[in-house]
């Protein structure tokens, strides 16, 4: 079975609440090895980096979506660099 590493995921998005389990045992038995779950706001870089700290197979990325960036000043900054020293925190 080939192996694959899902490169942008959203598991934080509201569509798989209380369904987190059934999505991750799906993306599991297709042959998903790794994920990457993207953070896109300050609210989610928690999320992400909570799941990934849940899940042995999810790892995270931090920052903020390309829409919000004008948004983002020295706080946002200093909150998401408390995430990136984590050796599950690839980008």
């Amino acid at each position: 079975m080939l192996k694959f590493i899902d490169t942008h995921a959203h598991l934080e998005d509201p569509i798989y609440d209380g369904q987190i389990e059934k999505v991750r045992s799906n993306y599991l038995s297709d042959g998903i090895f790794a994920v990457i779950n993207v953070a896109c706001s300050k609210e989610t870089t928690s999320q992400v980096y909570k799941r990934a700290k849940n899940f042995e197979e999810v790892y995270f990325s931090i920052g903020c979506h390309p829409q919000t960036a004008s948004q983002v000043d020295e706080s946002f900054i200093k909150y998401i660099n408390q995430f990136s020293s984590d050796k599950k925190c690839l980008a």
